[in-house]
């Protein structure tokens, strides 16, 4: 089928995420029954949509994606779409109630799950991502730099009253330095690409003939942007020493130069301490805010100095 963006009007419908929660049950129950769906076993662990395991009329097994509304996921089925077979094939989609008919990646192993080392694990990140970046964008997909600066703007307007809390985690300067290279980078010129968007190793699954990416926030911009969780998540432990190692690695495997990432990286966890902040969650705040400062050791040794 031809994908399409989902309806933004969606975006409005509802007031919290609590209040979808009280309505996921019933829209999923509608689609099961309109799309003639069997329900199996559901995803858990998943917090923007619900995903259950189907079957189709005719036998034949798929998944049933019913998605939280939200901006960044709006060309989610687009993308998918676009992707081709790095990505599972869209069956069936309806924009209002952001509904996705999807096939059923099997195994469907994540690579946050790899039991192999953690530079075939960061090699399999590096082919999907070149993958990803080497499909020609869908028109009117929103640019990185755009969706950056509304989130810097908006992390900047709660600054103040997030500060007795970031004061307390010894975390505002931080904040502000990871803002400002958010800021730098948003404003520097690089050659756009597809961007995954959401480019975590739980969103990159094996299937039987090769590795797929799930859960796309579409975005045009910047290729280093997609690889801090990547680097974060496939490797342990989480030291300095250690996220300066798979950056370097992943500089040596993709062709992308690995400062860069360790910049978008920092940033990104600055607007995470921000948001969570901002959702009332300041526990996994602070943990973010103890990350930004493994990778500000990181981009030291990295050689790189504060925006």
């Amino acid at each position: 089928m031809a994908a399409v963006a989902f309806e933004r009007g969606a975006l409005d419908g509802y007031t919290s995420r609590t209040e979808w929660d009280a309505a996921a049950a019933s829209i999923v129950q509608s689609m099961l029954d309109r799309w003639g769906l069997t329900a199996g076993e559901a995803y858990v662990g998943g917090y923007s949509a619900a995903v259950i395991d189907v079957t189709r009329p005719d036998g034949s097994p798929a998944v049933l994606k019913v998605g939280y509304p939200h901006f960044e996921a709006v060309y989610e089925a687009v993308a998918l779409e676009a992707l081709g077979a790095a990505a599972p094939e869209l069956y069936n989609q309806d924009a209002w109630t952001w509904s996705m008919l999807l096939e059923r990646v099997v195994p469907g192993l994540p690579l946050s799950g790899f039991t192999g080392s953690t530079r075939d694990a960061l090699a399999v990140g590096c082919e999907m991502q070149r993958r990803v970046a080497s499909t020609p964008p869908p028109v009117g997909l929103p640019t990185l730099a755009d969706g950056m600066t509304v989130f810097s703007t908006a992390a900047r307007a709660r600054f103040a009253g997030d500060l007795p809390d970031l004061e307390r985690m010894d975390a505002a300067g931080l904040v502000i330095l990871a803002l400002d290279e958010l800021d730098a980078l948003a404003a520097e010129q690089v050659e756009p690409v597809l961007l995954h968007g959401d480019f975590n190793p739980g969103n990159v699954l094996r299937s039987v003939d090769g590795w797929k990416v799930i859960d796309p926030k579409p975005l045009v911009g910047d290729p280093a942007f997609d690889f801090w969780p990547m680097v974060q998540q496939l490797g342990d432990p989480l030291s300095a020493d250690a996220i300066a190692e798979r950056l370097l690695l992943v500089g040596e495997l993709s062709g992308l130069v690995p400062e860069r990432i360790a910049r978008w990286g920092f940033a990104r966890l600055g607007l995470n301490v921000s948001w969570y902040l901002d959702d009332g969650t300041p526990d996994l705040a602070e943990a973010s805010a103890a990350e930004m400062r493994v990778w500000q050791a990181a981009r030291e040794l990295l050689g790189l100095s504060a925006p």
